[in-house]
């Protein structure tokens, strides 16, 4: 039972950072497009 829920716990741990490296490549690159939009005119 113990492991189970330490399982769980890095389980969830592993989403939550998975999600944030998800929202800041987004982040990045949507600098990036207006970067080069700002550059490119």
């Amino acid at each position: 039972m113990f492991e189970f829920i330490i399982i769980g716990a890095v389980g969830i741990l592993f989403s939550v950072f998975g999600y944030l490296i998800m929202v800041k490549k987004k982040i990045s690159l949507i600098h990036d497009y207006h970067l080069r939009g700002v550059k490119g005119h």
